[in-house]
């Protein structure tokens, strides 16, 4: 399978995600934070997960030790110190070394085996923490998710390392290049789109399309403005060979504020299939001028202006390049 740019440990603009509101099937309806609910019925909705009340019962137990922390200090920043220290500390969950499966990427896996991705922890520190009134939000970058106190956009953690505080010096040069328009900050309900996206990227990488596609659709049914997750999609339906309706959400990531040099890759890419040529030449070309050093949209030119005389171009052309897909996967050696 061409490999593709899709995952979550990423996204576009300064906004917040407007999710829908929660059906009645999805309330408090186990004594647990709704937000907590609302993630594992997906988790059972979409991954089959088996384990939920294990995974609820786990929850219980933090929640009942962030508790203690909302009741001992009054000061903000000791409280978020103190949830850090319950979530991310010596009893605490942990990053996993390398979760492949949908399945190990899942907000309930994270609790009961006390390990998971970036995307899951940071699900289950924000689910565990929602009904708090806990000041976290997920800060998503192009390649990786930090968890951030709200309003101060310098507190940043890094929830693969328990919770480290990320340093000033470090910035965020550390975890990739940014996506186009700066880190999305989103809290709560807000994140769960990311979260979906997270889980239809390893469903893709696991050779699961149906499933993957039906976590998509859940993911922009939640965040229909969200360019990132147009453009994840539409990645994804350009390796499904489905370009027509590919390069309608690439259009639209686009459209929405994804400027991004690969977004326009692979709008070349889905306009090529399509027999477009010259469309597919401005889309690479913008990528050019988005990123003078884009190998695959400079190959791709060169390759579509040699075979463009040709009687047949789109079955003589050589093989499409489509960006690797980035932002999926936790950052290499953390």
């Amino acid at each position: 399978m061409r490999r593709l740019v899709i995952g979550l440990c990423l996204a576009a603009l300064w906004v917040r995600s407007a999710v829908c509101g929660t059906p009645d099937s999805l309330d408090d309806r186990h004594g647990s934070p709704p937000l907590l609910e609302t993630l594992l019925q997906l988790d059972l909705e979409l991954l089959g997960i088996t384990n939920i009340e294990r995974a609820r019962a786990r929850a219980g137990e933090l929640t009942a030790r962030l508790a203690t922390c909302r009741a001992e200090y009054e000061d903000p920043d000791r409280t978020a110190d103190c949830y850090l220290a319950v979530l991310f500390g010596e009893d605490g969950m942990r990053s996993a070394k390398r979760a492949s499966a949908p399945e190990d990427n899942s907000l309930a896996a994270a609790l009961v085996d006390d390990h998971g991705t970036c995307a899951a922890l940071i699900a289950a520190a924000l689910a565990l923490t929602d009904h708090l009134d806990a000041p976290f939000e997920a800060v998503v970058l192009r390649e990786h998710v930090l968890l951030g106190l709200a309003g101060s956009p310098g507190a940043l953690f890094e929830v693969l390392e328990r919770g480290r505080p990320v340093q000033k010096a470090e910035e965020l040069a550390r975890y990739g290049p940014l996506p186009p328009g700066g880190p999305v900050r989103a809290g709560g309900r807000g994140y769960i789109p990311y979260y979906l996206d997270n889980l239809a990227a390893r469903f893709a990488e696991a050779g699961n399309a149906a499933t993957a596609e039906a976590t998509f659709r859940k993911a922009l049914s939640l965040a229909p403005r969200a360019p990132r997750l147009h453009y994840n999609f539409g990645t994804f339906l350009l390796d499904q060979d489905r370009a027509e309706t590919a390069l309608e959400h690439l259009r639209r990531a686009t459209r929405l504020g994804w400027k991004d040099a690969d977004a326009y890759v692979n709008r070349g890419a889905a306009l090529w299939k399509l027999g477009r040529l010259k469309q597919a030449t401005r889309s690479f070309a913008k990528a050019l001028e988005l990123d003078r050093g884009n190998a695959r949209a400079r190959e791709n030119l060169r390759r579509l202006r040699q075979g463009a005389a040709r009687a047949d171009p789109v079955s003589a052309l050589p093989a499409i390049q489509v960006p690797r897909h980035h932002g999926s996967l936790p950052m290499p050696g953390l």
